[in-house]
């Protein structure tokens, strides 16, 4: 739709005004192959909305609302805290294809840390 935009979750059109649209609508309607940067390592959409859903039935919502922010903003990278590595690894302990390499990224950088005395 032509000169459609997003406001939060409502689609506001120029003649139409705005009305609400499905939770979530703004990343469904974003092309999947887009791709975010997590801890130096693209993720496509799918696989960061697979992430966030995870991190949500882990009760890790900070860490999930962090990340669906940055997708729906459009953010191209996201700078992972401590903890949000932390909790990436516990909702990863059998990740699927796209978020195999990030949990082996995510691991090898534990391992140094903790090699390194670091937490």
């Amino acid at each position: 739709m032509e000169g459609d935009w997003f406001v939060g979750s409502r689609l506001s059109t120029p003649n139409r005004g705005a009305r609400r649209k499905e939770p979530g609508a703004a990343i469904a309607d974003r092309p999947t192959r887009c791709l975010m940067l997590l801890d130096g390592l693209d993720i496509t959409d799918d696989c960061t909305l697979e992430l966030v859903n995870r991190l949500r039935r882990a009760d890790f919502a900070h860490q999930a609302d962090t990340i669906e922010g940055a997708l729906v903003s459009g953010q191209s990278e996201v700078s992972l805290t401590i903890p949000d590595r932390v909790a990436i690894l516990a909702v990863l302990d059998d990740p699927p294809k796209g978020l195999a390499e990030l949990r082996a990224a995510l691991l090898s950088e534990r391992v140094w840390r903790r090699s390194e005395g670091i937490s």
